[in-house]
């Protein structure tokens, strides 16, 4: 049994409080961010950093109500859900801003790219339905209905061939499986 002691490498300061469940990482580009929100109407806004070697690089401004972060598996783009205008923000990480808003029917209260690094997952809440965002032409392809969807942490997940997707829904209850290999 190991018994010598973990260490933190690094401790990187934020400008605002960190939004609980938004911390994603992409380790193959050793990057990683957070969704940060202030109480006292400064926004919300997205820091980005480095994991090696440990340092924040940036701060984006986002839209509000932010509710879940996923890299594009190539680390160009960072998928920003925003529940206030029910929006994800696409954030070009090269030129540090917001280049897109993709409208959403409902709040998107969790984001999720699968395996294959073709697709980026909205799980939207009080519509009920997963929107399947296209990672190369960053447009909505495809909707899948899921009338029990909520925001309440269940959150769907992707099987590692990226064909399979499980969405729980709370509210009817079940999991819906999807399959995802023909969208």
């Amino acid at each position: 049994l190991e018994t010598s002691p973990f260490r933190v490498l690094e401790r990187l300061p934020l400008s605002r409080p960190p939004v609980p469940g938004t911390l994603v990482m992409l380790q193959q580009h050793s990057m990683g961010a957070v969704a940060m929100r202030d109480p006292g109407g400064l926004g919300d806004a997205v820091s980005v950093f480095a994991t090696r070697p440990p340092e924040a690089l940036f701060e984006i401004p986002v839209p509000g109500g932010v509710r879940s972060l996923a890299f594009e598996r190539g680390g160009e783009f960072l998928y920003v859900a925003c529940a206030e205008g029910n929006n994800v923000a696409i954030v070009d990480l090269a030129r540090r801003r917001v280049v897109d808003l993709l409208h959403m029917p409902g709040r998107p209260c969790f984001l999720m790219t699968d395996p294959t690094a073709r697709r980026v997952w909205a799980a939207c809440e009080r519509v009920g339905h997963v929107a399947l965002i296209d990672v190369w032409t960053q447009e909505t392809v495809k909707r899948v209905f899921a009338p029990g969807l909520d925001g309440a942490g269940n959150r769907p997940v992707c099987s590692l061939d990226g064909r399979l997707v499980a969405i729980p829904e709370s509210g009817n209850p079940c999991v819906s499986l999807v399959d995802a290999g023909t969208m």
